[in-house]
């Protein structure tokens, strides 16, 4: 378009550029549009399946049944860390990430933030906190 109109249909030139460059800025969200078409598309296919299948995510009409259980589970009140440690093992040059000690009581209803930065050892805290990783040192108390 730019090398080929100016100089055979009349136009001038600023004119086509424009829009060239109009052309060149929409072909991105036209070309996105044009590959996430699939997608949708798949998508469309799996809920007609869904639908062919009879099945639905809308609750049966009628009472809803009885729980198994009608016991109530008591919650937590009071998580204690009591010097609890995390050493993960030690890499090629004898180094280790340790931490802790934690000496800490968490209450229920509490709101508690974990901040640092990475590697300071948030989702080692939360994964001690949880029990996805046994103290080395140190103990972890649920109701004391």
């Amino acid at each position: 378009m730019l090398v080929a109109t100016p100089g055979g249909a009349g136009e001038r030139t600023a004119t086509v550029t424009g829009y060239v460059l109009a052309t060149l800025y929409m072909m991105a969200p036209i070309w996105g549009i044009i590959d996430t078409w699939p997608v949708f598309s798949r998508g469309q296919i799996a809920l007609d399946k869904i639908r062919q299948l009879g099945v639905s995510l809308a609750p049966p009409n009628g009472p809803a049944p009885a729980p198994a259980r009608t016991e109530q589970a008591v919650g937590w009140q009071r998580i204690e860390l009591d010097g609890a440690t995390f050493m993960y093992p030690r890499d090629v040059d004898g180094r280790a990430f340790v931490l802790g000690p934690l000496d800490m009581t968490l209450l229920r209803g509490e709101l508690v933030f974990v901040v640092g930065g990475n590697g300071s050892g948030k989702s080692t805290f939360v994964k001690l906190l949880t029990g996805l990783y046994p103290p080395d040192l140190g103990a972890i108390r649920l109701e004391g």
